[in-house]
C-alpha cells in the first residue's frame, strides 16, 4: 500500500483495520443471503479510499462465494447423514 502520510505505521494500521472491517461486513451480509452486487453497494462509502472501494468488490464476490459454498456443504452433510441413517435402519420420527 502506498502511504502518503508522516506516520506511515499508524496509517497502515488504520487502513488494515478498515479492510478487516469490510471483510467482516461482507461475510455477515453474505451469510444473510445478499448477492455480491448488493454487498458491494453496502460496503462502499465516501470514507473509503479508491483502492479500498475497488477491494470492496473482490471482498463482496469472495464473501458471496464462501457463503454459497458453506450452504452447499451443509446440504451435502445433511444428505450424507440422512443416507447413513437410512443405511442403519434409523427412521425419521413421525
Amino acid at each position: 500500500m502506498l502511504v502518503l502520510a508522516k506516520d506511515e505505521g499508524r496509517h497502515a494500521i488504520v487502513r488494515d483495520g478498515v479492510i478487516a472491517e469490510l471483510r467482516e461486513q461482507a461475510r455477515r451480509l453474505a451469510r444473510d443471503g445478499l448477492p455480491a452486487a448488493e454487498i458491494e453497494k453496502r460496503l462502499v462509502s465516501g470514507a473509503l479510499t479508491t483502492p479500498e472501494r475497488e477491494l470492496a468488490k473482490s471482498l463482496a464476490l469472495a464473501a458471496e462465494a464462501g457463503a454459497r459454498n458453506l450452504r452447499v456443504a451443509e446440504v451435502l452433510d445433511s444428505e450424507m447423514l440422512a443416507e447413513q441413517l437410512r443405511e442403519r435402519g434409523v427412521r425419521e420420527p413421525d
